[in-house]
């Protein structure tokens, strides 16, 4: 199923079991696929499509008691390409994703969640935390993303209650060591002094750490005021030079970096203020709405430079049934970003808006129709006159429509479409994706 901005609802963990997972505490699943990709790579320009085919099998385990849920899945994909592209010969592009998470009330009034979701994928919805991207490109090579949450929720009054939450984000690129400018016609690096091109561990590599403080005030039986506060300390580990001069002795040799700015250069620190309200329309439809301020200290890069700017969390969510959903949603937030900028002048983030919904709907009493799609509009901040404010929109959208022969076997067939505009020169792209192919469930 296409997956794009449906990580952002949060729904909890049984409203995402299936009638054959709350009758027994395990399942496994098998889905094969065909499929034609038109830009493998997401580039700009030399475009490489491909004929393929998907095999993807997972299983799951949970387990639902009386205060406790206890549940953990794992899933394979392997997909082969017909063609490769010019930084990989292999056809084979493999992906791990690994979910678990406990739940657990003590009474009606404290529980508690532990959840964790581990990634090893190469496309850019695999890679993210949350709902923003930091690269809008699909990233060959085993690129690892871990995140951890915990939350604690207590109800100290009928009126009054506290959350407390923590949430850990690691990610690792496979792609290391930087790079120069390349002959195009025999692919050596030039030489004499050229720019540094950075590695995708030294601009993403990172340690993203964020703690959560929200008073809860029960202000109507169906609404829910809150007040908080949130600390996020973003560090860079990648400990490579991001931007600069390299000098290469020879055409061909590797190039030996001179000066330039360090990964650990772009650390941040962000304090966060916000008012906000959760609201039951009914018990179907359920509204939240986070609003602030949201204050940067980047404290490591030689100027000790500071901004402010809004920061919002607002979410809809409709679940008429197991045969109707839709959820939609806005975030702004200041993030990180797979541009380097120049010597002297990096670019140190962007503030990010997102906008994204998803929805599923059953069209007949065998046939489903979802739908999802996300747009990102990021500006950059620093990197000179070059980047600072210069501005990307990204564009994602899937359809997908299945089939249900029997509550064990179905068949789906769906489209996906990525488009980048982008201000900054050859870096934006489109890509279309369809595929065909059956699942067995049990």
């Amino acid at each position: 199923m296409v997956a794009l901005g449906a990580s952002t609802l949060n729904a909890a963990y049984t409203q995402g079991l299936s009638e054959l997972e709350t009758k027994k505490p395990w399942s496994v699943g098998l889905t094969l696929r065909g499929f034609y990709d038109d830009n493998i790579q997401a580039a700009h320009a030399n475009e490489i499509d491909s004929l393929g085919y998907e095999v993807n099998p997972w299983v799951g385990i949970n387990w639902v008691g009386d205060q406790t849920i206890i549940g953990a899945s794992y899933a394979y994909s392997g997909k082969y390409y017909d063609e490769t592209s010019p930084d990989t010969d292999e056809h084979w592009s493999q992906s791990h994703k690994f979910d678990a998470i406990l739940q657990h009330a003590f009474n009606p009034r404290y529980n508690f969640s532990v959840r964790d979701s581990f990634v090893i994928g190469q496309e850019p919805d695999q890679l993210r935390s949350g709902d923003s991207f930091a690269t809008q490109q699909r990233i060959s090579g085993d690129n690892m993303r871990n995140f951890g949450q915990l939350d604690f929720n207590a109800q100290f009054t009928p009126v009054f209650g506290m959350r407390f939450g923590y949430d850990n984000t690691y990610w690792n690129y496979d792609q290391s060591g930087i790079d120069s400018p390349r002959d195009p016609n025999t692919g050596l690096t030039l030489p004499g002094f050229q720019p540094i091109i950075a590695s995708y561990s030294g601009l993403l590599d990172r340690l993203e750490n964020s703690a959560v403080i929200d008073g809860r005030w029960q202000v109507a039986p169906q609404t829910v005021g809150i007040l908080g506060y949130r600390y996020r300390l973003v560090e860079y580990n990648g400990d490579e030079l991001i931007n600069g001069t390299a000098v290469v002795p020879a055409p061909g040799a590797n190039p030996i970096p001179v000066a330039g700015d360090q990964s650990d250069f772009r650390d941040y620190q962000s304090h966060y203020g916000y008012v906000g309200v959760e609201h039951h329309f009914r018990p179907d439809l359920f509204a939240a709405l986070n609003a602030g301020i949201r204050y940067t200290d980047h404290f490591n890069d030689g100027d000790g430079s500071t901004d402010t700017g809004p920061y919002v969390q607002a979410s809809l969510s409709y679940e008429h049934s197991a045969d109707t959903t839709f959820g939609i949603g806005f975030s702004q937030d200041f993030t990180s970003s797979d541009i380097a900028g120049g010597a002297g002048q990096f670019v140190q983030g962007v503030n990010n808006s997102v906008a994204y919904l998803s929805c599923r709907h059953r069209l007949a009493p065998s046939l489903y129709l979802s739908g999802t799609g996300t747009f990102q509009y990021s500006v950059f901040e620093g990197g000179g006159a070059t980047y600072d404010g210069e501005a990307d929109m990204f564009f994602l959208a899937g359809v997908n429509l299945e089939y249900w022969f029997s509550k064990h076997i179905s068949g789906q067939i769906g489209y996906n479409y990525d488009y980048l505009d982008s201000d900054i020169p050859n870096r934006g792209y489109d890509r279309n994706r369809v595929y065909i192919g059956l699942s067995a469930t049990y």
